[in-house]
């Protein structure tokens, strides 16, 4: 909901489940543009949980319940703008609050004279902020301090907003119609219906061209090209379950589930034997040349590939790590993929 993901193509795999025990009903998903932590709408906390990629919370925004300054009562989405501003719909006091990405109070705007239910939330490369109204049938753009800059009738029921990545406004009804419309105009470009028994109430995009929506009556993600056809389907929980869906630069996905989150795993290379290198570039285990790492926390396992070739250490911005491979004759430049990464070893 935020901006496209840097994550591949569809064919989604199930990954770990984290957050049992810690949400209270996940109402909203979104993850930090900057930082890759997962933020999460925690409904009958009333307040958006912090969490890293493995499910570690490591932090709390909001005031909790209530009708007062920063309080919420009952969330509705929230959208992380690229300045990592953060957006949180208020359904029940009909309003929207902005938050500092240190959980700072902004500013806050709306009343029961504009929104019935806010319900969806996302934001566009400039900043502004789209929320849909499912009680009266309306989405809005507001500027990042409330002003509105237009008015949108796309569906009686709009649950879900997304801007994709050639900047196009797409809403999810909860009737499982999916639209896609000019932000500029209001135009509507693009408009097809999920099959069978759906209920969408929210959507977002990856920059291959497709677009990931969650069916919350069946409990599966579809996967779609941003011209509406149809590419792929994942169960990731049990119907009336999965509701929102948030794409991280890692590659992943995140699925609000209930209580937990559920998180999918984009397609990669085959890797046998788990040592992080696709098995069609896998050298010999034991012509492995040591490791690297520097001051910023940067490190991996170099490896070679077998034919006594120079290895090449690259200094690489991830503290995670990873591995790399290269051979061949000084002075050749080899591209490899490892993992999610492409690399340009020299």
């Amino acid at each position: 909901d935020r901006r496209p993901s840097t994550a591949s193509a569809a064919y989604w795999t199930l990954g770990p489940q984290w957050g049992s025990g810690v949400i209270n009903s996940a109402q909203a998903i979104d993850v930090d543009p900057v930082t890759d932590e997962v933020l999460v709408f925690s409904y009958y906390d009333n307040k958006i949980f912090r969490f890293d990629q493995a499910g570690n919370k490591i932090g709390e925004i909001g005031a909790g319940f209530g009708t007062g300054t920063g309080q919420i009562n009952g969330p509705g989405d929230l959208a992380v703008a690229p300045n990592r501003d953060i957006f949180a719909t208020d359904r029940g006091n009909r309003r929207v609050h902005r938050f500092s990405a240190d959980g700072t109070l902004l500013n806050t705007f709306g009343s029961s004279a504009l929104f019935s239910n806010p319900l969806g939330a996302a934001t566009d490369a400039a900043g502004n902020v789209f929320i849909a109204d499912v009680g009266n049938g309306t989405v809005r753009k507001f500027s990042p301090t409330g002003t509105i800059l237009r008015s949108y009738s796309l569906g009686t029921s709009p649950f879900g907003v997304g801007i994709d990545p050639n900047g196009k406004l797409w809403v999810a009804d909860q009737s499982g119609v999916i639209r896609k419309a000019d932000p500029d105009t209001g135009t509507l470009l693009l408009s097809f219906t999920i099959p069978g028994s759906a209920q969408t109430a929210d959507l977002d995009f990856d920059t291959n061209n497709q677009v990931h929506i969650p069916n919350f009556n069946t409990g599966q993600v579809l996967t779609y090209t941003l011209d509406g056809t149809y590419v792929d389907t994942v169960t990731a929980g049990t119907g009336s379950n999965v509701f929102r869906i948030a794409l991280a630069d890692s590659g992943k996905a995140f699925v609000t589930v209930r209580n937990y989150i559920q998180v999918l795993d984009p397609p990669g290379p085959i890797d046998t034997d788990g040592d992080g290198i696709p098995d069609d570039l896998d050298g010999d285990p034991a012509n492995a040349s040591g490791s690297f790492g520097d001051a910023a926390g940067t490190s991996g396992e170099v490896v070679s590939n077998g034919t006594g070739a120079p290895v090449t250490l690259v200094n690489l911005p991830d503290p995670d790590g990873v591995k790399v491979i290269t051979g061949g004759t000084s002075g050749q430049v080899t591209i490899k993929t490892c993992g999610f990464f492409t690399l340009q070893v020299q």
